[in-house]
């Protein structure tokens, strides 16, 4: 499932401290795999890694299996990743090339994180679920990239980060630098965010201020 790690549901919270996760890959997760119970990693490098599969049938459970998270997949349950950074990770055929929630319910805190060179279909830095809960503070998302064909078309993509409707962001001191849409390199889809999402207008300021001066300059 994962190439580097898995931790799935359970009374154990799981926080990894100065470490790094580089060069893995897997099927469905590139980096890491987290759910359930707090979920921490402080000062962490996760670099190189890539979610290679496609979206598959499970036949054993009946459902549906979709790509995503080179980086790190949080499935539910919370995140919280203190400094460090998510650098070259790739989820081609899926969503999220930097950090992907599922949608089962997820809280995630980035704070002094920096995610670079990251791409995916959707999201290149960061791909956000339904009934996701994000919150990021002081934190720098570069050189991403959504490689989705249509995205110039319909206007989606999310170079930088993309927002399923029924998420939530909360965005303090983000700075977004060098994004685009692979179909055209150009595209102005450094955040897209789908209708209905629940926005906190003071903490977004700084952010809608940057996308706008990018966008006109």
């Amino acid at each position: 499932m994962a190439g580097g790690i898995a931790k799935f549901g359970g009374a154990t919270a799981f926080r990894m401290i100065r470490g790094s996760i580089s060069g893995c890959s897997g099927r469905q997760v590139g980096g890491a795999y987290v759910s359930d119970t707090p979920n921490s990693f402080i000062d962490v490098l996760i670099n190189d890694c890539h979610a290679f599969g496609t979206e598959y049938e499970d036949e054993a459970f009946g459902t549906t299996v979709f790509i995503g998270g080179g980086g790190i997949l949080i499935g539910s349950g919370t995140l919280t990743m203190n400094g460090g950074a998510i650098r070259n990770c790739h989820a081609p055929h899926g969503n999220g090339g930097g950090i992907k929630s599922g949608g089962g319910g997820v809280q995630m805190e980035l704070s002094g994180v920096t995610v670079q060179g990251c791409t995916a279909e959707h999201g290149g830095a960061m791909y956000l679920e339904e009934n996701t809960d994000a919150r990021l503070n002081d934190v720098r998302i570069e050189d991403c990239e959504a490689l989705v064909v249509h995205c110039c078309a319909s206007g989606r993509g999310g170079g930088g980060m993309f927002m399923n409707e029924g998420s939530t962001l909360r965005a303090e001191r983000v700075h977004m630098a060098r994004w685009s849409c692979a179909a055209h390199r150009r595209q102005r889809t450094g955040a897209y965010r789908r209708r209905h999402h629940h926005l906190d207008r003071q903490h977004l300021l700084g952010l809608h201020r940057r996308l706008y001066n990018h966008l006109n300059r």
